[in-house]
């Protein structure tokens, strides 16, 4: 069964607790979201809706989830369908997050090599020249130093390479594995998709 929350309407410069939302079930309008003051309550738009809404709930019953002890005691649900519209927007309250921080990260690539953890944080290493430049085959040698010397080196744990303007071919030549970068269909390697993204779709 498919539940999402659509039309979202949300501004946290006015109450980061509130929102309103319509739930969407199975592809059909079933019910409106309203959070306020912390209370979250929905009701059905219709007839069709209170029936969509209490298959939602029987589909979540069998549903797995993790138990929780309060007080080492295992608190009572009693709805799980609200749960779900909790879920469901804190999932959109951390994709506006990482769209920002993607953002960011596009900005700063211009000039740098960024370094970190995808959605969480970031660091840089300044190339002086911007990065579209140093890529291209007459600068090559300088950001393969670059990578080689000061990035690689300095790189720990968890973090990749944030860059999306590095063909993965250059990537490699440093001895950078695989999970140390990200590849994404229009990051690396897109000197060799350009062409067709320009193109007639196949």
């Amino acid at each position: 069964m498919e539940i999402e929350l659509r039309k979202i309407t949300y501004n946290p410069r006015l109450d980061e607790d509130s929102f309103a939302a319509n739930i969407f079930i199975n592809g059909q309008k079933a019910a409106i979201a309203n959070r306020k003051n912390g209370r979250l309550l929905y009701y059905a738009v219709d007839d069709r809706g209170i029936d969509l809404v209490e298959q939602a709930q029987q589909y979540l019953k069998k549903q797995p989830r993790e138990k929780g002890l309060i007080d080492g005691k295992e608190p009572m649900i009693s709805d799980l369908l609200s749960d779900k519209i909790e879920h469901l927007f804190a999932t959109y309250l951390m994709a506006i997050e990482r769209k920002k921080f993607d953002k960011k990260v596009e900005l700063m690539q211009k000039r740098n090599i960024v370094i970190g953890e995808p959605g969480r944080y970031m660091r840089t290493v300044p190339t002086k020249t911007q990065v579209n430049l140093l890529v291209t085959e007459g600068y090559k040698d300088l950001i393969l130093d670059i990578l080689t010397n000061k990035v690689l080196p300095s790189m720990s744990g968890n973090e990749k390479i944030l860059n999306t303007n590095i063909p993965v071919i250059i990537l490699k030549e440093t001895g950078l594995k695989t999970e140390q970068y990200l590849i994404t269909e229009n990051g690396q390697g897109a000197k060799k998709t350009q062409k067709k993204s320009q193109g007639i779709k196949p």
